[in-house]
């Protein structure tokens, strides 16, 4: 038992949870291990899969780039083509469209490069602002929270299935 506690009180043991919880956001929000769909579902690296939410939201920007509306199926069909998108047509809220011309003017592949880099950005700022202490000293919560919060909350957000899952989808 008194391993156990000396191990759990170690930082290195908080420090190596973040590097493996950051391993795991890569392996798994990005190259897309152990889905059906990722890098090396089929034996060889294909970092084309993945994203699917990305290509609906590159597709309504390339529509209203050109003065089509993403919401009409025939336009929609016609800057999706090339991803058979039309099925369920598009879907996203209109607060999607500035980041959708947005990467519209890139291609795809770098378009994929600059949302995962948003998404995990994202990620990131949420695991330091959550692992933040409180600023005011008059705070009524914990003054100083268990130095083992700053490595272990963010350990939890970078390895959560659901935040990774988000990041896969794009």
């Amino acid at each position: 038992m008194n391993l156990i506690v000396k191990y759990v009180n170690s930082p290195v043991a908080w420090i190596l949870a973040l590097i493996l919880a950051g391993t795991s956001a890569i392996a798994f929000g990005i190259v897309g291990i152990g889905r059906m769909d990722g890098a090396f579902a089929h034996g060889q690296a294909d970092f084309s899969h993945g994203q699917a939410d990305l290509r609906y939201i590159y597709a309504a920007g390339r529509c209203l780039a050109h003065g089509l509306s993403p919401y009409d199926p025939v336009s929609f069909a016609t800057c999706s083509q090339e991803w058979n998108l039309a099925i369920g047509g598009y879907v996203y809220p209109p607060q999607a469209a500035p980041l959708g011309i947005l990467l519209s003017y890139l291609s795809y592949s770098w378009a994929r490069v600059l949302k995962i880099g948003i998404d995990l950005a994202c990620v990131v700022g949420l695991a330091a602002l959550c692992a933040m202490p409180p600023k005011c000293p008059t705070d009524l919560g914990v003054p100083n929270p268990a130095p083992e919060a700053h490595w272990l909350i963010p350990a939890l957000i970078l390895g959560n299935p659901f935040t990774l899952l988000v990041v896969w989808m794009g």
